[in-house]
């Protein structure tokens, strides 16, 4: 049984993460100064404040035990038939006199002080300053997610000998190790000849990569055909990527979108992405309409794709004309083509905080920068949609910029290790591109100032 103290923000991300830790052996402890954060949230109308209730609640709903006294400590116990919890406080805090003026530091110094209480309990906190004092002081301390997920090197590619591979084959008979994680074959036939493939309900699926490049962005190595591919097979409901920046993801995400639309196979495109500073505050925008203003304030990514295809479209249409019929490609011309594109697929954009209520139907959804979203963002995007949507869900563990989540616990980690397991309700694929094809200097940027 081990003893795990809880920073305020282990609570903030996920009430529920008070049972993982648990795990029904486990003895789960709460600074007073963490009850004392978590109420003077409550009354925020933010999702901060949605989960704060949410603790108060639960703590609510247990029953009072006993309280205990000694050594200036005050320990007091709460349980139902399911767990127990511990509020843990102090007469006197030391640091009162030295941080007064510094409320964010006091409160950190005081849960510090309290760990003391149990020599061997483990801090539990996503805050890395914080961590790092608690270490200094002689705690032992962990981030969320090391106690229960080990790290996975993503591959979702397998690469396979095979003269005798066809559609629709039973993919142990291809392939008799076959794990739920193997979404993508590369297949080497004797002669050389090399054939893409990937597994959808146990059957082999040969890809077309002729059929791939009718797009107005095309891909262009092996890991954008995987994904491609599984955008456009309507018998996949969830498509996961995890890339490298300028890899492609975002843009190839649109493109293949537009196309199914084209086909007639849905009747809109939502695009879902945390702000680039992604605080939980940011995530409060709302619902956004896709007009040229919001989208440029807002959603940069997704405007400098769609003005890309939109300058994809006006070349090739030149290409096709005489020069006399030849028009300049300037930037008004530009963001007319854009605003066309936008009304033509019906481009919208919504943000995480007025998702709850909402129902998406008949949309593909492209949910990028996942790795800035909580588990508890991530399920109220996901159970949003009918079951007529199609999920791309896109991010990148080496671009965390969300202070609340780390790379251990984010929606993306979650949703990736899913993927190595089958799932009834939906078939979901999986791929990672680690090519950059932005140009040499983000290729340099991942290569040199890589994050781990």
């Amino acid at each position: 049984m081990k003893t795990y103290i809880l920073d305020t923000n282990i609570i903030l991300d996920n009430v529920e993460n008070i049972f993982k830790l648990q795990n029904s052996e486990n003895k789960i402890v709460i600074p007073e100064t963490v009850v004392d954060e978590l109420d003077t949230k409550k009354t925020d109308m933010s999702e901060l404040g949605y989960r704060a209730r949410e603790f108060a609640r639960f703590l609510g709903s247990l029953e009072f035990q006993n309280i205990k006294k000694e050594n200036g400590y005050s320990i007091s116990t709460f349980k139902n038939e399911n767990i127990s919890i511990e509020i843990l406080g102090k007469e006197t805090y030391t640091s009162d006199d030295q941080f007064s003026k510094s409320p964010a530091i006091l409160a950190d110094r005081r849960i510090i002080e309290t760990c003391k209480y149990y020599p061997d309990g483990i801090f539990i906190t996503l805050d890395n300053m914080c961590r790092i004092r608690a270490t200094i002081e002689g705690i032992k301390t962990q981030t969320f997610g090391e106690t229960s997920n080990s790290e996975l090197d993503y591959n979702f590619i397998k690469e396979i000998d095979d003269d005798y591979a066809t559609e629709n084959m039973d993919i142990y008979e291809l392939d008799p190790d076959h794990k739920p994680e193997n979404y993508n074959y590369l297949i080497r036939e004797s002669n050389g000849n090399l054939m893409l493939g990937r597994c959808v309900n146990n059957r082999l699926r040969i890809i077309d990569e002729k059929y791939l490049e009718k797009q107005d962005i095309r891909p262009l190595n092996l890991g954008q055909k995987f994904y491609v591919d599984s955008i456009l097979d309507e018998n996949i409901n969830i498509c996961l990527v995890e890339a490298t920046s300028g890899s492609g993801k975002t843009i190839l995400a649109i493109s293949s979108a537009m196309r199914l639309i084209n086909d007639k196979k849905y009747n809109g495109i939502v695009y879902i992405r945390n702000s680039i500073n992604s605080t939980e505050k940011n995530e409060e925008v709302g619902f956004l309409s896709g007009n040229e203003e919001k989208f440029a304030v807002f959603n940069h990514p997704l405007y400098d794709c769609l003005k890309m295809i939109a300058e994809t479209q006006l070349t090739k249409s030149n290409n096709n004309k005489s020069n006399a019929k030849k028009c300049e490609i300037n930037n008004e011309l530009l963001e007319e083509k854009t605003q066309e594109l936008i009304k033509r697929y019906n481009i919208e954009t919504m943000w995480n905080g007025e998702l709850r209520g909402r129902t998406i139907q008949n949309k593909i959804v492209i949910w990028d920068e996942s790795q800035n979203c909580s588990v508890r963002t991530g399920l109220l995007i996901l159970s949003r949609l009918d079951k007529n949507c199609k999920v791309i869900i896109c991010g990148s563990n080496r671009q965390i910029d969300n202070p609340f989540v780390n790379k251990y616990n984010n929606a993306l980690t979650v949703l990736l290790k899913s993927s190595y397991e089958n799932h009834q309700e939906v078939n979901l694929s999986a791929v990672n591109l680690t090519k950059t094809v932005r140009g040499p200097i983000p290729q340099f940027a991942e290569r040199v100032l890589k994050v781990s």
